[in-house]
C-alpha cells in the first residue's frame, strides 16, 4: 500500500500561483478644481503674511514766512509760503520761479514732479485755484498780519501861472504953468518864468496932455513921456498906466502923479 502511494502522478503537486488586481482609482472634476483654488489661496496669504508691512507716506512741509530770493525746500513734497510783505514777492524755489500775492498764504506741492499752487488763503477762507482734490491737505491757520498804516499823500503845491508886476517912478513930477513933459520910467517885473511882452497905455490924462511908451510892447522897463500943453490949468493930476500880457492874459496898473504949477 505505501507502493501505491508514491507511485501517485506529479500532477497532484502543481503549483498554485494568484494574480492581484488593484482597480484604478478615478476623482471626480469638481473636486480637483477646488482642490486647486485652495492650494493658490493658501500660497497667496503665506506671501501676504511674509512681505514686510506697507510704510505710510506722510508729506514733508516746507514752511516759509516772507519768501524772497530763492529758497530750498529740502525735499519737501508740500510748502506754505505766507506773504506779509505788503507787495508782490517772486522767488525761485527748487528752481522754480514763483510769484506770491501780498498778505495770502500760498499752498503749493509738487506731486506732478514741479511745483504748482493748489491753494490761495486770505481772510480765513481757502480759495483752489486748481481742479486737483486737495482737500486731504492739512491747511494751516494763518498768522494774523498787521495791516500796514497808509501814509497820506501829502497836497501838492500849486504851481504858480507866469505872471508880472508894473511900478512907475517917479511917482510925481512937477512942470511950470507953460506946460512941459513930465518923464516916468515903468518897470515891468515878471514873475514864475513870466516871459512874454507887455503893452502899455496911459489912461486919465486931463485934456492938452498926452503920452507915449518907447519901446511898446516891452519887457523889461520903457520910458513914458506926458507932453502937457499950456491950456492945462495948474493943479496935480493923477494917471493910470495899464500893462496887458501873457497867456493866458494878465493886466496889472500902476498910477503916478504931475503938478502943474503958475510961473513964479
Amino acid at each position: 500500500m505505501t507502493a501505491e502511494i508514491l507511485k501517485l502522478p506529479a500532477i497532484m503537486y502543481k503549483r498554485i500561483q494568484f494574480d492581484i488586481t488593484t482597480a484604478p482609482v478615478r476623482y471626480s472634476t469638481g473636486r480637483s478644481f477646488l482642490r486647486r483654488g485652495f492650494l493658490i489661496i493658501s500660497l497667496v496669504l503665506v506671501c501676504l503674511a511674509l512681505s514686510p508691512p506697507a510704510q505710510a507716506q506722510l508729506p514733508n512741509i516746507f514752511a516759509a514766512d516772507d519768501p524772497s530770493g530763492s529758497v530750498n525746500s529740502g525735499g519737501a513734497n508740500i510748502a506754505y509760503l505766507q506773504n506779509t510783505t505788503g507787495s508782490d514777492v517772486t522767488l525761485t524755489l527748487d528752481g522754480n520761479t514763483i510769484t506770491t500775492k501780498a498778505n495770502r498764504l500760498n499752498i503749493f506741492d509738487r506731486s506732478s514732479g514741479t511745483w504748482a499752487l493748489q491753494k490761495v488763503i486770505l481772510n480765513q477762507q481757502s480759495q483752489p485755484v486748481s481742479p486737483s482734490d486737495t482737500s486731504s491737505t492739512p491747511t494751516p491757520t494763518p498768522t494774523p498780519t498787521s495791516t500796514p498804516t497808509p501814509t497820506p499823500t501829502p497836497t501838492p503845491t500849486p504851481t504858480p501861472a507866469p505872471d508880472f508886476s508894473l511900478a512907475i517912478s517917479p511917482s510925481s513930477v512937477t512942470l511950470n504953468r507953460g506946460g512941459g513933459t513930465a518923464s516916468y520910467t515903468v518897470t515891468i517885473t515878471p514873475a514864475a518864468g513870466f516871459k512874454s511882452a507887455v503893452t502899455l497905455a496911459v489912461g486919465g490924462l486931463p485934456s492938452g496932455a498926452s503920452g507915449t511908451f518907447n519901446p511898446n510892447p516891452a519887457t523889461g522897463s520903457s520910458a513914458l513921456a506926458v507932453n502937457v500943453s499950456s491950456t492945462v490949468a495948474k493943479g496935480t493930476y493923477t494917471f493910470t498906466v495899464t500893462g496887458t500880457g501873457g497867456s493866458p492874459t494878465f493886466t496889472h496898473t500902476a498910477t503916478a502923479s504931475f503938478v502943474k504949477v503958475p510961473k513964479p
